[in-house]
C-alpha cells in the first residue's frame, strides 16, 4: 500500500511540474510579445508635389532617408516565427493618394503559391487601440495591406490584369481577418540581389467604410514571410506599434 501510496505521489508531483512548466512557457511567450508590443517611435512620411507612380525605383524614393525597423519572430501563438531581420521603409503623401515602399532581405526569391509565397504588410490601427498579443491581432478595427508574390506574379509578369497583388483585409483580432467590401490597395514587388522592395498605395480618403483614412491619428507596424523558411498565416516576423506622422 505504501508502495502504491508513493507512486501516485510521484506521478503527481511529476504531471504538476509539467503544467507548472508548460503555463510558465506560455506566460514568458505572452508576456515578452506584450512588452515588445510597446511603442518605439514614430514614422514619419514625407508630403510630395505631383503624381505617385507604382514604381519601386521612382526618383523620389531616392531622396527620402529610409527608417530602420526591426523585426522579431512573432512568438505569441503557434505556429512561431522563424527570423529576425531589420527593414527599411519609406512613406509618401500628396493630396490624394499615400503610399510606402518596404525593403527587406530574403535569400530566395518565393513566387510559388498558394503555399508560402513571400509576403509582407502593413498594419494601421487607430492610435487609441487596444493591442493584443501579435501584431495583426487587435480588440479594436485594423486595416492591413498585405501583398503576395505569387498574385504579383500573376499580374506583373503573366500579364492578368484582373488580378491584384495586394489583399486589404480589416481584422479585429487574431485569426479575424475580413476582406473589405472593395479592394482599393494596389502593391508592386521586385526582387534583386536578395532584397524585395515592396510598394503599396491607396487614396488618402477612406472609399469603404471599414477602411481607416488618413486624417484620422493612426499607428502602423509591418510583418514578413519567408517562404523558403515555410513561413505562413501567424508563423512571420512582425514589428512593434509605431506613430504614424504625416510630415511636410
Amino acid at each position: 500500500m505504501k508502495k502504491h501510496i508513493k507512486t501516485i505521489l510521484i506521478v503527481t508531483a511529476c504531471v504538476l511540474v509539467f503544467v507548472f512548466g508548460y503555463f510558465a512557457y506560455l506566460y514568458i511567450r505572452i508576456y515578452s510579445v506584450h512588452g515588445n508590443l510597446e511603442k518605439k517611435g514614430s514614422l514619419t512620411i514625407k508630403r510630395l508635389q505631383g503624381e505617385l507612380s507604382l514604381d519601386v525605383n521612382a526618383p523620389y524614393w531616392q531622396d527620402i532617408e529610409p527608417a530602420e525597423i526591426h523585426l522579431l519572430p512573432q512568438s505569441a501563438r503557434s505556429p512561431y516565427g522563424n527570423t529576425e531581420k531589420d527593414i527599411l521603409v519609406k512613406g509618401v503623401y500628396n493630396d490624394e493618394e499615400v503610399a510606402f515602399l518596404l525593403d527587406f532581405p530574403d535569400p530566395q526569391e518565393d513566387r510559388r503559391g498558394p503555399t508560402n509565397p513571400d509576403l509582407c504588410a502593413v498594419l494601421f490601427t487607430p492610435r487609441d487601440a487596444s493591442a493584443v498579443a501579435q501584431m495583426m491581432g487587435f480588440a479594436d478595427r485594423a486595416n492591413i495591406w498585405q501583398w503576395r508574390a505569387e498574385l504579383d506574379t500573376q499580374r506583373y509578369i503573366r500579364g492578368d490584369m484582373s488580378i491584384n497583388a495586394a489583399r486589404e483585409p480589416t481584422a479585429g483580432g487574431p485569426g479575424t481577418q475580413t476582406p473589405m467590401s472593395e479592394q482599393n490597395v494596389v502593391g508592386k514587388g521586385e526582387y534583386s540581389n536578395g532584397r524585395w522592395k515592396v510598394m503599396f498605395k491607396r487614396k488618402l480618403t477612406a472609399e469603404q467604410k471599414e477602411a481607416l483614412d488618413f486624417k484620422e491619428e493612426l499607428d502602423i507596424a509591418f510583418a514578413v514571410w519567408e517562404g523558403s523558411q515555410m513561413e505562413s498565416s501567424s508563423r512571420k516576423s512582425i514589428s512593434v506599434l509605431r506613430e504614424l506622422i504625416m510630415g511636410e
